[in-house]
């Protein structure tokens, strides 16, 4: 999926805002500081789509609490610095 795909999809059904989040399936299979960076990197990702479509789309940031506290301290960053409104714990 597209961010362009959300929102013609948006538009067609006459919806006003959508949540963006990442169930996170890509990291299946990789070690947790390769899982931190992902993370890291798809929220810095939700948050650029938010501020690009402001008043469209709103995103979470995705969550892996059990990596321990790095992991956590990402979320905080996420939710604090990018401005994501809530949180997908995978």
């Amino acid at each position: 999926m597209t961010i362009d795909n959300v929102l013609a999809a948006q538009e067609a059904a006459g919806i006003d805002i959508t949540v963006v989040s990442n169930p996170l399936h890509e990291l299946r299979g990789l070690e947790p500081p390769e899982q931190l960076a992902e993370i890291g990197e798809l929220n810095r990702y939700i948050a650029e789509m938010q501020d690009e479509h402001a008043g469209q789309i709103v995103g979470f940031a995705s969550c892996a609490p059990c990596g321990g506290d790095a992991f956590l301290r990402e979320l905080e960053r996420a939710v604090t610095e990018d401005g994501l409104k809530g949180v997908w714990v995978t």
